[in-house]
């Protein structure tokens, strides 16, 4: 018996809408170079709403990135004052730093973890060609202490 393929379902949107909003400090997205985070202001300015064109192939867009000195731009025009940017500057190097150092901890960690599961696994893996077996002793003993003391005397 063959199989009933079942008929393709087809969605078209016929209109699009579009928020505006002004820009405002911070935002979900810290820019991983330099600058402060800029964002969207809590609530929109203007909706467009506009049909759609039916079009033969579908174009993509892609997200701009603004620098260091259009986010400042940006930000002044917005009318923030420059000591407060300034500050958000500061605060988005300290982000940055904390984790560039978060991340440096993490593959500390994991590199530790790697190397003790293969220690487990290979106890004599540190072993090579030229020193040999390294092989560390911490026990320590009265026998094994060397004394300069003359007790005969």
């Amino acid at each position: 018996m063959p199989m009933i393929m079942p008929k393709k379902a087809a969605l078209t949107f016929t209109t699009t809408t579009t928020y505006l909003f002004h820009v405002a400090i911070g935002g979900s997205a810290l820019p991983s170079e330099t600058g402060p985070a800029i964002g969207l202001a809590s609530t929109h300015f203007d909706v467009q709403v506009d049909p759609i064109t039916p079009s033969k192939r579908c174009r993509r867009g892609r997200v701009r990135k603004f620098n260091h000195l259009e986010r400042i731009t940006l930000l002044k025009d917005a009318h923030f004052p420059v000591c407060d940017i300034a500050a958000y500057c500061s605060e988005a190097i300290d982000i940055r730093q904390s984790r560039a150092a978060t991340v440096f901890e993490v593959r500390q960690q994991k590199r530790k973890l790697e190397q003790e599961a293969r220690m487990a696994k290979h106890p004599r893996s540190n072993c090579n060609s030229i020193t040999g077996c390294m092989w560390v002793h911490n026990e320590s003993s009265d026998d094994d202490e060397i004394s300069d003391d003359d007790d005969d005397a």
